[in-house]
């Protein structure tokens, strides 16, 4: 497998973060930019990465990064407990105005959390918002992930939305998972593995976080999660 530096993961990853949610990233277009990152810090010709990392790399497509987008104006807003704000509202992609159904706090960084929700739609959103914009976020859900900086962005924009495609058959009438991992900003990515071989390349971040969460000191930093769909729909005989 190609190893990276930590300078050419952070240049793609941080491209990528600095185009706002909404745009996937597509293995080819990371293999080019992983290149033209390796380029312009040693005057070689980059290497494309390969094997099982690319393949990694691939589900990214369906949530895209996180980050760096500009705020869409003013929202009403949710004060949770550890001063991180969450709209009561999000936008979805095909306009419709999503309401907040699930929200967790979270005081620290450096390790993992499984965020629990039952959805009402297949157009399921969420949001991560953090006090520290340049933590590194990883998301997992089912075979697909996203991982970028968490950004500091506000307003109502989500940072993935799901459809009827990507949601898939089985994804109403059962709660599901979102699998958050918060890594501190100073994680060494690229950096070699300790006690074992390889770096903290983008196929180990995405397959196994735990490794890296090992390495990292767990540190108090607040984040929170809010998930939006439409509201569940009340029968007929809960009115009363």
């Amino acid at each position: 497998m190609t190893q990276y530096t930590e300078g050419d993961l952070r240049a793609v990853f941080e491209e990528y973060s600095a185009a706002g949610p909404g745009r996937p990233a597509h293995v080819p277009e990371i293999t080019r930019r992983a290149r033209a990152a390796r380029r312009r810090r040693s005057g070689s010709a980059g290497a494309a990465l390969a094997g099982a990392a690319a393949a990694t790399i691939g589900v990214v497509a369906l949530f895209g990064s996180y980050g760096g987008g500009p705020a869409l104006g003013p929202a009403s807003t949710v004060r949770v407990t550890n001063g991180v704000d969450l709209p009561r509202t999000a936008v979805g992609t095909n306009g419709d105005t999503l309401e907040l159904i699930h929200s967790e706090n979270h005081s620290t960084v450096g390790q993992g959390v499984k965020v629990t929700f039952q959805p009402t739609t297949s157009n399921t959103g969420y949001s991560i918002r953090c006090a520290d914009p340049d933590v590194w976020v990883l998301v997992r859900q089912g075979n697909e992930s996203g991982f970028g900086r968490c950004g500091d962005r506000r307003g109502e924009g989500l940072d993935a939305q799901y459809d009827w495609q990507s949601a898939g058959p089985g994804w109403l009438g059962k709660p599901q998972i979102l699998e958050i991992w918060i890594f501190p900003s100073d994680a060494p990515l690229g950096q070699k593995i300790e006690g074992g071989s390889g770096t903290y390349d983008m196929d180990t971040i995405v397959t196994t976080p735990e490794r890296l969460a090992k390495v990292v000191d767990r540190r108090p930093s607040e984040w929170t999660i809010g998930v939006y769909d439409k509201p569940a729909q009340q029968s007929p005989t809960d009115h009363s």
